[in-house]
């Protein structure tokens, strides 16, 4: 069984037992999105984004998480569609 972080926006944090496949399947998708391998992230948590290298995106959240989300260049067009919807 995998364990994953769930981070809120109040800086608290659960271990829950669930796969990010598995959460996505419970998830809206109009408001949640997998972002990269990591992380699951939410529209009303982004705080900003960055044009990174290579044309990447650099997701900064509202909440502090322990490491850089990153949106490959292969997604960044599908991310932007999910963002605007």
């Amino acid at each position: 069984m995998s364990f994953q972080y769930l981070y809120l926006e109040n800086s608290k944090y659960y271990l829950i037992p669930k796969s990010l496949d598995s959460m996505m399947s419970f998830l809206n998708p109009e408001i949640f999105v997998r972002a990269n391998r990591q992380f699951i992230i939410s529209k009303e948590g982004i705080k900003d984004i960055t044009v990174w290298l290579d044309n990447r995106l650099l997701i900064n959240l509202k909440t502090d998480v322990p490491e850089q989300i990153f949106i490959s260049k292969n997604r960044v067009s599908s991310f932007k569609n999910w963002l605007m919807s």
